[in-house]
Order: structure tokens, then C-alpha cells, then sequence
């Protein structure tokens, strides 16, 4: 299994995805992965979908400095004049290049989900346009990247 294919969903709800997913692809279940930020229930500990529950950025962290306005604790970036942060990387255990993995990011930090599919390069056209069917946007299929073993 030398590829993957992922697309975006639209959704984070675990019922619809799995309605989604079992019912329009008809796929391994086994080989689903379901990747959002939406916080683990029950209903995804459930589901016969496989799910990734991503962690956002840390927000909340105490700034320090010395509580006099414009003295110290604080630092001008130039993400402050961009007018938007940016987005963090969900995607960091998925063999992805990390440009490629940028719109599926952003996907799942607007609160969307990303489906993934280890396929092999027989399969991965059909598995592709099985996702296009089921309504999954942006749907790539990306040859998947050799994790390095561990030291």
C-alpha cells in the first residue's frame, strides 16, 4: 500500500461521515481514516470509521512581561500584519509532503474533516473517484513518503 488518497469532507459529524463513507463508498473500513478536530465522543469511539482526533494550537499561554503597557512581555510579528495565523500542521503523522498537506490542513482547522486511504497503485484511481462520488473535494492521491525508522 504505496499510496494514499485523501480528500476533504465537508463535515466533522461522525454519523454522517460514517453514512457518508460506508454507504455511498463501500470501502475497507479497515483502511479509512477519518482525521478532524471535533472532540472524541462516543459516537466516534463507535463508529465503524476509524478517527484521528487532532489537537489546535496552544491558545493559552501566559504571555509573562511586566503588566506595564509597552514594556516587555510582548513581541510584534509579522502574522499580526498579515491578518490571519497560521495554520497549524494536523497532518504530521500522515507520510505526506507538508505543502501538500496544506489545504487539507486548513480543511480541518475551518472544522472540516480529511478521509485518507492506503491503497495500492492498482486501486488508487478507482478508490479516488470512488471519493469524488461520495461528495470529498480536493481528493489527491499522493504517493506516500517512507517514515524514518526510529533510532
Amino acid at each position: 500500500m504505496d499510496h494514499i488518497i485523501a480528500g476533504i469532507a465537508r463535515t466533522s459529524d461522525p454519523k454522517e461521515l460514517e453514512k457518508i463513507l460506508m454507504g455511498c463508498a463501500h470501502l475497507d473500513a479497515a483502511r479509512l481514516v477519518v482525521i478532524t478536530k471535533a472532540n472524541q465522543s462516543n459516537v466516534h469511539n463507535d463508529s465503524h470509521l476509524h478517527f484521528i482526533h487532532t489537537r489546535g494550537p496552544d491558545v493559552g499561554h501566559s504571555g509573562g512581561g511586566t503588566g506595564v503597557p509597552g514594556m516587555g512581555g510582548g513581541s510584534i510579528s509579522l502574522s499580526s500584519f498579515v491578518g490571519h495565523a497560521p495554520v497549524p500542521h494536523y497532518l504530521h503523522d500522515v507520510a505526506i509532503h507538508q505543502d501538500v498537506a496544506h489545504n487539507y490542513n486548513v480543511a480541518i482547522d475551518e472544522g472540516r474533516s480529511v478521509v485518507t486511504f492506503k491503497a495500492s497503485a492498482e486501486e488508487a484511481p478507482a478508490v479516488a473517484e470512488t471519493f469524488r462520488g461520495c461528495g470529498l473535494v480536493n481528493v489527491k492521491t499522493l504517493k506516500a513518503l517512507k517514515k524514518a525508522a526510529p533510532a
